[in-house]
């Protein structure tokens, strides 16, 4: 939903899949010119964080590392700190430059301990939890640069902390070949967040001139999911908050936050379940107060609890919004349909990006782009339900203001013009195929004694119920209006002499049982006149004579003492 983007939160446990995979064909000292070389990973685990590297690289240590597979790159949320030892293969280039990515920039603290010719490790540090001049180049990534032996491979450890999800993954590149895929990545980045803030502009722009709040959600959903991207990708970091190590970690949290709640106004507002009261609804300003309480209390709480509290509830949002849009559009509210197409393009991406991760998938540039390509997908689509949702509000208006033109605006019933307009149609139709046609004039009794006694606010309720008794009574395909005051007109196509008197005194009989909760001592009557276009007798009836017969029925009904059914 625009709000199915909110899954992506889910994967935070993975690592970013946007940069793997070869695309080129060149070489560069046998490694293709945008793949990384391959590196053989040792992992270590630290459950106390009390080893150094004087005990990790000890030779007596070394049996302790276990192979790392691709599959054991996600080690979730611990407080666990992970030795990794990988041996760089040996360079026969002059000078032997590579440099080490750690591809995961929410990292808390990387330490790289790289051997020295005398003996011992230089200490070099990276990571989230440090400020980012401190890196040693200025990438979005932590990046550092190993200096190889020509002809000699060399054995570097590196240690993995973090208060969030633990990602290991390394990647060593022949620079040539980083600065070549750096260029190609950075391209694809471009393009995919100027997109999503080309449509944030475009729904500011349109609250601008519209002034609806949809466009305000929208954009505002936009902008916090776009620097939720930011930080997940590490530009934030780099360009937005290069020295504040609190926003670089819990602003993670925030940006989750906005995104779920902007996310969350703009389902509930597109899809109108915030415009009605019902069990929806509820659920929706349920989870928007939650929200906001769960970031108050996961400031407080510990940033690995607060994370996957704020995860989960993104898995909850989703389910929701995922409910919400099939229900609405079960109801027949059709622009929830292309609501649908926008979710599903996402959830998709989703799934290819899983897939590709757990190795069922083979990496091409569609499968290991899956998210950012279902995700700009979907907020391109929902630009197009705002626009479909926004064409079909103005029918809606346009539909709402031609019907009001031709209804009694207390009744909802056709005027006075508008019932006399349709009799001639059926009157007409009638004629032309030799089909009875019959009218009802109904009058109520003694009304200005009611409006005298009770006042008009009970008169008007008066009218309104014998309104609703006849909107209940007749068939779909029969009319109904407001003459004129308290007397209505009743238009039965394909009605006989005898259905029309049945009716009539099956509607008598309603009105006699009408209570006014506001006046519970108002006796409520009406007295009816009929009048039928019959095939066996004159087809030649007009409008006015057809009424006029109507109305001399009525009156006598009245003179007979009123509550009562007559025909001519």
């Amino acid at each position: 939903m625009l709000l199915g983007r909110v899954v992506f939160l889910i994967l935070l446990l993975y690592p970013l899949l946007s940069e793997s995979g070869p695309v080129a064909e060149r070489e560069i000292n046998s490694h293709p010119v945008d793949q990384p070389i391959p590196l053989e990973i040792f992992l270590l685990q630290d459950p106390e964080n009390r080893l150094g590297i004087a005990d990790v690289s000890d030779p007596s240590m070394q049996d302790q590392f276990v192979p790392l597979a691709a599959g054991d790159r996600n080690q979730g949320f611990t407080k666990t700190a992970y030795w990794v030892r990988f041996i760089l293969p040996p360079s026969a280039s002059d000078p032997p430059t590579r440099y080490l990515e750690l591809n995961y920039p929410s990292l808390d603290r990387i330490e790289l301990f790289t051997p020295l010719p005398q003996g011992g490790f230089q200490q070099r540090v990276a990571g989230d939890a440090e400020p980012f001049a401190l890196r040693e180049l200025v990438y979005r990534n932590p990046l550092f640069v190993l200096q190889n032996e020509p002809g000699a491979g060399q054995t570097y450890y590196v240690r993995l902390q973090t208060t969030g999800s633990m990602q290991i993954n390394l990647r060593a590149w022949i620079p040539e070949a980083f600065v070549e895929h750096a260029s190609s990545t950075l391209f694809g980045f471009g393009l995919y967040y100027g997109v999503m803030l080309i449509l944030a502009l475009a729904a500011a722009i349109a609250l601008f001139y519209l002034k609806d709040l949809l466009f305000l959600y929208y954009s505002s959903y936009l902008v916090s999911y776009l620097l939720l991207q930011l930080m997940l990708n590490g530009f934030a970091f780099q360009y937005l908050w290069p020295n504040q190590i609190w926003m670089a970690n819990r602003g993670l949290i925030l940006l989750m936050a906005l995104s779920l709640i902007f996310g969350m106004l703009f389902a509930g507002r597109f899809l109108r379940v915030l415009e009605h009261d019902n069990w929806l609804r509820n659920l929706f300003r349920v989870m928007l107060i939650l929200i906001p309480l769960g970031l108050l209390l996961s400031m407080l709480v510990d940033y690995s609890l607060a994370i996957q509290f704020m995860a989960g509830t993104a898995m909850v949002v989703v389910l929701i919004g995922l409910l919400a849009s099939v229900f609405v559009f079960l109801k027949g509210y059709k622009p929830a349909g292309i609501f649908l197409i926008a979710y599903g393009l996402f959830l998709l991406g989703v799934m290819i990006s899983s897939l590709v991760y757990l190795g069922f998938i083979r990496y091409h540039f569609l499968t290991i782009n899956a998210i950012q390509i279902g995700s700009m997908l979907e907020v391109i689509v929902l630009m197009l339900a705002l626009v479909v949702r926004r064409t079909s509000a103005l029918e809606e208006a346009n539909i709402k203001l031609r019907d009001q033109a031709v209804r009694d605006s207390l009744t909802g019933l056709l005027n006075h013009g508008e019932i006399l307009d349709r009799l001639d149609e059926m009157l007409n139709t009638a004629k032309r195929y030799q089909e009875p046609l019959s009218i009802i004039m109904l009058d109520l009794d003694h009304f200005k004694q009611i409006n005298d006694r009770y006042g008009h606010l009970i008169g008007d309720k008066v009218l309104i119920a014998v309104a609703d008794v006849m909107q209940k009574t007749i068939r779909s395909a029969d009319l109904c209006g407001r003459y004129g005051g308290e007397e209505f007109m009743l238009v039965l196509g394909h009605t006989n002499r005898e259905q029309a008197i049945e009716l009539a005194e099956r509607l008598r009989e309603e009105v006699m049982n009408i209570t006014i909760h506001d006046a519970t001592n108002v006796m409520v009557t009406a007295s009816f006149g009929i009048a039928v276009l019959a095939p066996e007798s004159t087809m030649d009836l007009s409008v006015e004579e057809l009424i006029r017969h109507a109305d001399s029925a009525l009156y006598t009904a009245k003179r007979g003492g009123r509550n009562r059914v007559n025909i001519v």
